[in-house]
């Protein structure tokens, strides 16, 4: 055993070698933690969504439309990444508040606003009964 004189700086010396040792410890620890969230944390891109309700028929304006970001590997088919490509155009279907727009439902480019802007042309089946016979 050393002698009494020696034990204080001994103890004081473990125990800076612990401090050290566990200081680093932590740093690697939460160094790690923030790795594993930066892989965890999903990839988004801008999507357009409706800003408020729209109902068919209706021309669609920037105040109508929002941006929000939306996880890349979640992003239907036919959506719109800007709300530049959809001014003017017109809804063929409804959207509610927070839906993303997609090229489906809307009219094709330079359609009229309207009603009628919305409504497919249907036409009558010919009947082989047609003409009464």
């Amino acid at each position: 055993m050393p002698p009494r004189k020696l034990m204080a700086p001994l103890l004081f010396a473990a125990a800076v070698l612990l401090a050290v040792a566990a200081a680093f410890g932590a740093k690697y620890y939460v160094a790690h933690k923030a790795q594993q969230e930066a892989e965890r944390r999903v990839r988004t891109a801008p999507l357009v969504v409706a800003a408020v309700d729209l109902p068919a028929g209706l021309e669609l304006s920037a105040g109508r439309l929002a941006v929000a970001q939306w996880p890349v590997e979640a992003r239907p088919p036919g959506h719109f990444g800007a709300v530049k490509p959809l001014l003017g155009r017109v809804l063929q279907q409804p959207v509610v508040k927070g839906e993303p727009l997609l090229a489906g439902k809307l009219s094709p480019e330079g359609a009229a606003a309207g009603l009628a802007a919305a409504i497919k042309p249907v036409w009558p089946r010919r009947s082989s009964r047609a003409g009464g016979r």
